[in-house]
């Protein structure tokens, strides 16, 4: 797997943090971002229809050569950030929030809440204060908006990533509170087999849940949290993956969607990174990590990208999914579970 992977490889820097990419010169980095959805329930807008590109997509693939030196890798890191930065500031500068506005969900969007995380994991790792406080101010009139406490829906719920994230960093126990009620609401009345009952069996949950209960699990070590998030994907695993180690987006929808499989893997690795391998579900979940991870090097593309439909070549390069299947790979290979 590792050397197929030397001949291109993508970290998703926005999403996960930036602290993968220094480390091995055997591999070609990439920051690939983007935007993909199978379908949707949401109405087109004005605004929908102008082409508008505020900052430029970065993609850059960089050979062994010129990663020797010390100069050159922290030249590479440099390009990163910035082009990070941007990103961040992008969404900072973004006048309303995304939002879910059904006749049953009224909730900030999990793409608003997601993308607002990756920032939180960016100013976080390069020490970026000034961007964090900027951050933080966007959504602080949130903590007394009912929009942001939302429990009816794992897509609600999974607003609770951002407070714990910002009380890791102010150590208010005002975002502890936040998202102790979210995670803890979210298993109130739980299915008879244990599982939340905002349980529906689309691979998206994996990430959703699972981020939020390892969120609470970070900032308070209960190993209740732990445990749920492992269950929930272990469940999952034992629901979802096919033969060959992919997933369908859900029961009835047997397509193997690029970015709900990213969902997937990088949920699967999150919950492995914390799990001790003695758990009663880390076997379940890195025989279906692993499963997954070999076939996925068998569908990358010879620019290194994944596509919006994994098997159907045809379809388009698709990079969110593509960004998160580098973190699940690299993740493996910095825990020593993928060679």
């Amino acid at each position: 797997m590792k050397n197929k992977l030397s001949l291109l490889f993508t970290v998703a820097v926005l999403f996960f943090g930036t602290n993968t990419f220094a480390q091995n010169p055997k591999f070609y980095i990439y920051l690939c971002l983007g935007q993909s959805n199978m379908e949707g329930n949401a109405k087109f807008e004005p605004q929908d229809t102008i082409v508008n590109n505020p900052f430029p997509i970065f993609i850059k693939g960089v050979t062994n050569e010129e990663l020797r030196t010390k100069s050159q890798k922290n030249k590479l890191i440099k390009e990163l950030n910035q082009a990070a930065l941007k990103l961040s500031n992008h969404l900072l500068g973004s006048p309303k929030y995304m939002k879910y506005e059904t006749s049953f969900l009224n909730s900030i969007h999990y793409a608003e809440v997601c993308a607002a995380y990756g920032v939180s994991k960016f100013a976080q790792q390069t020490n970026n204060k000034a961007l964090m406080n900027q951050l933080i101010e966007r959504y602080k009139s949130l903590q007394n908006d009912s929009i942001a406490w939302r429990t009816n829906h794992v897509d609600g719920n999974v607003y609770g990533i951002l407070p714990f994230q910002f009380y890791q960093y102010t150590k208010d126990k005002a975002y502890l509170d936040h998202g102790l009620f979210m995670a803890n609401s979210q298993w109130e009345e739980p299915l008879q087999n244990g599982m939340t009952n905002q349980t529906r069996y689309w691979i998206d949950d994996v990430f959703m849940v699972s981020s939020l209960q390892i969120g609470v699990y970070q900032a308070t070590k209960n190993q209740m949290y732990l445990d749920n998030a492992a269950l929930f994907t272990s469940k999952y695993i034992d629901s979802l993956q096919q033969k060959d180690g992919l997933f369908f987006h859900g029961p009835k929808a047997p397509i193997y969607w690029g970015r709900g499989n990213g969902w997937m893997a990088a949920g699967m690795a999150m919950t492995l990174s914390e799990l001790s391998t003695n758990h009663k579900y880390y076997p379940s979940i890195l025989k279906g990590y692993i499963k997954m991870m070999k076939t996925l090097v068998d569908y990358q593309n010879s620019n290194g990208m994944w596509t919006q439909v994994i098997d159907v070549p045809s379809s388009w390069d698709e990079s969110s999914c593509t960004a998160m299947f580098a973190y699940a790979i690299s993740t493996g290979i910095n825990k020593g579970i993928l060679k």
